[in-house]
């Protein structure tokens, strides 16, 4: 029987509308809600390695991955986060040498001896303190000698067939 205050047929289609609406807008809602909570993670993803220091470095240099792995075992706050130069991260900021090293602070880009005499600094202990007369160097002067040493890495300490690839411990370390 319909209630006589509704005597019209068209109560249960109207009803039916407003119910598929209101689906209509709960999934508009959530598909909206789950692109926004999408985008936030991605600018948090961004943020995090724009705020983070990034070292880059050879991933095909026999010296450089040696020294991730003295970065890694020193590094005991987890400070840094590795890249190698070779990496799909790494080339979106087009570095002109391959045989340097490069190190993101947060806020500029160190390379050479400028990036190593950072990094003994953020690791501190007796590695800031072995550091502190070359504090005194010109970069221009200490980069010679790096430049020197980069010459001659490959001859020295060998060179890979392909670029490190970090460990079960490691891998949330690396952006790549």
């Amino acid at each position: 029987m319909i209630p006589p205050w509704n005597n019209d047929n068209n109560y249960g289609v109207l009803r039916q509308d407003a119910k598929a609406q209101s689906l209509g807008r709960r999934v508009n809602l959530l598909f909206f809600s789950g692109f926004q909570l999408f985008y936030i993670w991605l600018k948090a993803v961004q943020n995090l390695v724009m705020s983070s220091k990034v070292v880059f470095f050879d991933g095909f240099c026999g010296l450089c991955n040696a020294s991730v792995d003295f970065l890694i075992r020193k590094d005991t706050q987890q400070k840094f986060l590795y890249s190698p130069l070779q990496g799909i991260e790494a080339k979106k900021y087009e570095f002109p040498d391959s045989e340097t090293l490069y190190v993101w602070t947060g806020d500029r880009m160190l390379s050479k001896s400028e990036a190593w005499l950072y990094l003994m600094l953020e690791i501190g202990g007796v590695w800031a303190v072995m550091v502190q007369p070359f504090r005194l160097l010109p970069f221009s002067v200490m980069n010679i000698f790096y430049d020197l040493v980069a010459k001659f890495r490959y001859k020295i300490f060998g060179k890979k067939e392909s670029c490190r690839i970090p460990t079960e411990q490691e891998r949330h370390l690396f952006l790549d």
